[in-house]
């Protein structure tokens, strides 16, 4: 019985690097776009706290400076929230090329593995037709030998 040898198997080993490659990249983009996430939520809470001060402020009678650095204060934090969004949005775009990609790579992979799995059952097949052809063989030549003995 000869050894299965899948002649694409090199092949078969860059596509599967290729995919953990990937699946890396995409980890990667998905703890960034967590990490963008994260920030503009501490952003956003950041913002709420601040209008609900403006508010007790306004209510409870305030200088004139201090409502201007709130009000200045809360001018800047719409401007990081609005810059955070334009990451997050970035990082998301980034998310879903890297799934892309991830998605083609295991197609590859899943492909090259169908035919490996072909090939090896299609070797056990020949491999058993050979061994039935060796059997039947030798099973003859001993029915041969038996009937020479018995015309002697």
């Amino acid at each position: 019985m000869k050894k299965f040898r899948f002649r694409l198997q090199k092949v078969l080993d860059t596509r599967e690097s290729a995919e953990r490659e990937a699946q890396r990249l995409m980890a990667d983009a998905l703890r960034i776009l967590n990490e963008l996430e994260i920030r503009k939520k501490e952003i956003e809470d950041e913002l709420n706290t601040v209008l609900k001060e403006q508010k007790s402020l306004f209510n409870g009678g305030t200088s004139a400076g201090k409502a201007m650095q709130h009000h200045r204060w809360q001018r800047e934090l719409q401007k990081q929230l609005r810059v955070q969004e334009e990451k997050c949005l970035e990082a998301e775009q980034v998310v879903a090329k890297r799934r892309a990609e991830l998605l083609e790579a295991s197609r590859e992979r899943k492909v090259l593995e169908k035919l490996k799995e072909k090939k090896r059952t299609e070797h056990k097949a020949q491999d058993h037709k050979e061994q039935q052809a060796t059997l039947d063989d030798i099973g003859g030549r001993h029915t041969l030998s038996g009937r020479r003995t018995e015309h002697a």
